[in-house]
């Protein structure tokens, strides 16, 4: 098994699934970097002998997945009204490619990322709830795919370059990853 790690750039503008305007979104390469190393230092994942990928364009490497590796993107956006803000995570909902283990993996990773970091969580939606380009990424792989998307105020920008906050997403990620590898041995 390989877990794939995603660092989405996410919207630069435009509305989400709710008509919440997207002022931006913040590189995610730092968190995506941080959730690498957590996730190789966890027994869990070296016993298995997992090989952990980074890529910031998974569209190199979706053909190569198979359905029993693991695949996660994550995206940081900025709105302008505070109802974007929060957790949301995105499964493939089509029933040909494990669409239950996406669905897991989606609720396992941002449940445990609300759980660590207390951001508010707005739920896990299929890919009919929000039919961006950003999630093709998730729709076109064999593998057990999800996203995750942390919104934050407009004006948090600058704030959110803090290594702490990446370190401290990356945590909570990693820590939803490890439970939902657990769960499905």
């Amino acid at each position: 098994m390989k877990i794939y790690l995603e660092a989405g750039v996410g919207f630069q503008s435009g509305t989400d699934a709710y008509g919440n305007e997207i002022t931006g979104s913040s590189n995610t390469e730092l968190t995506v970097k941080y959730l690498q190393e957590y996730l190789n230092n966890q027994s869990d994942i070296r016993d298995r002998k997992t090989e952990v990928i980074t890529t910031s364009n998974a569209a190199t490497v979706l053909e190569t997945m198979q359905p029993e590796d693991i695949f996660l993107t994550v995206h940081l956006n900025y709105y302008r009204q505070s109802q974007g803000v929060g957790l949301r995570g995105f499964y493939r909902s089509s029933r040909k490619l494990n669409s239950e283990k996406c669905k897991a993996l989606a609720i396992t990773v941002t449940k445990a990322l609300h759980d660590h970091t207390d951001v508010y969580y707005h739920g896990v939606f299929n890919e009919q709830r929000n039919n961006k380009p950003q999630l093709e990424p998730i729709l076109s792989t064999k593998a057990t795919a999800a996203l995750v998307e942390v919104g934050f105020n407009d004006d948090f920008k600058t704030k959110s370059q803090s290594e702490m906050l990446h370190k401290n997403l990356a945590e909570g990620l990693g820590k939803g990853l490890v439970r939902h590898i657990n769960a499905i041995r």
